[in-house]
This record gives structure tokens, sequence and C-alpha cells, in this order.
């Protein structure tokens, strides 16, 4: 025979939860994960803004139920638009801003700043199914000159444009 050491067999053992390896593979993975979140929590730099709800016309006062709070992805020059913080109090609308747009703080203040009116305007029932809240439109008139046409009715002088560019406030049901 050989003077050669023969080894032993080693049998495989059981694994156990006491084996270094899956002691750190576990620790390995918890801080990893912790480092992760981390990391997306502190890339998520969005802020909340208001946006328009619907339709505003300048003039009108704003109210909680006209904006919406919005998490936008502005990054450091979030100072022009609406705090979403915080909703809208005594405030009114300066110009139109329509349905889902950001709401700048410029168009935003007190009532002594609104420069517009809001009429009333009689409309013919064909053209009032074109309107919407916040369309823009051309007022004209048609005044009569004084003179009576056939079957007594006055005689119009032809339309004449009274306002332009106005924006729909609101339209009857």
């Amino acid at each position: 025979m050989s003077d050669l050491a023969t080894p032993q067999a080693q049998r495989l053992r059981r694994p156990s939860w006491r084996d270094s390896r899956v002691l750190v593979g576990l620790v390995l993975l918890l801080v990893s994960t912790a480092v992760g979140g981390w990391l997306f929590a502190q890339a998520d730099d969005t802020t909340t803004v208001y946006a328009a709800s619907r339709p505003l016309v300048a003039g009108q006062p704003l109210t909680p139920a006209d904006v919406t709070p919005v998490k936008v992805q502005v990054g450091s020059d979030v100072a022009p638009l609406l705090d979403g913080s915080t909703p809208p109090a005594d405030s009114f609308i300066l110009r139109p801003v329509g349905a889902g747009e950001l709401i700048p703080r410029a168009i935003v203040g007190d009532a002594s700043q609104v420069k517009t009116r809001i009429l009333t305007v009689q409309v013919d029932t064909s053209s009032i199914s074109l309107l919407s809240r916040g369309s823009i439109v051309d007022v004209y008139v048609n005044r009569p000159t004084g003179s009576a046409a056939a079957g007594g009715r006055p005689e119009l002088a032809g339309p004449e444009l009274l306002l332009q560019s106005v924006s729909v406030a609101e339209v009857p049901e």
C-alpha cells in the first residue's frame, strides 16, 4: 500500500441559519433595500401647485372648487406658480385660465386689482349652443338707425364691433 494519507470524505452538512454566509447575505439585502429606498425618496423633487379644475375667467373670485392641487416636477423655479399647500382665500382671477392649466401667482390678486367687468349679454338661442365657459368671443351690436323698415320694424345700421376678445363667464342651461 501507499504511504500517502487518504483524506476522509466530508459529508454535506445540512444548511443552518447560523451559517455566516446566510447572515451576511441577509444583511446585504436589507442594507441595499434601505439605501435604495432612501435614494428614491431623495430623488422625488415634486412640488404641489394649483391647476384650474375648470375654465376660469378674469374677474371671478377664486374658490377652492375652482382649483385642484397637482404634483409637478418644476425644479427650483416653483416661485411663479400658485402654491398648492394652502387653499386660495379672498382672491380673484386677473386673466383667463383654461381648464387644467397651472395657475401662476401673477394672475391671482385681490378685488382692487380686477380690471374687468362681468356683463350679461342676450344671445340668440341658435348661437348659444356654440358657446362654452372660457370661450373667447367678439361682441357685435346691431343698432337701429331711427327709421322704420317695411312692416313697422326699425331699420338696423349693420353689425358694429363693440367688444373684442372677451371671455365667456357663464352659459345658461
